[in-house]
């Protein structure tokens, strides 16, 4: 498994648990608040964990500019081959 499809399985993984949906429900361009139904809390949860997950951290702009499962692969992909 290469590291893009460990970071969009972990995402997956991630954004299932923490919004109670099915993983096969997820897809890159699923929006998070429209498809997704994810609140502000949700949301939250999101980031936190992924976070943890893959040692980053998100500015207040990057969360106001997440909107779609394929925006977060991004910006995680971007910010995991600054520290590698």
């Amino acid at each position: 498994m290469n590291s893009n499809t460990t970071i969009t399985a972990k995402i997956h993984s991630i954004t299932a648990k923490a919004l109670k949906v099915g993983e096969d429900e997820i897809l890159c361009y699923s929006h998070f608040n429209d498809d997704l139904g994810a609140d502000e809390i949700g949301m939250t949860e999101i980031f936190l964990s992924c976070e943890d997950e893959f040692l980053i951290e998100f500015s207040e702009k990057e969360e106001k500019n997440i909107k779609t499962v394929e925006n977060l692969i991004k910006v995680i992909k971007e910010k995991t081959s600054e520290t590698v």
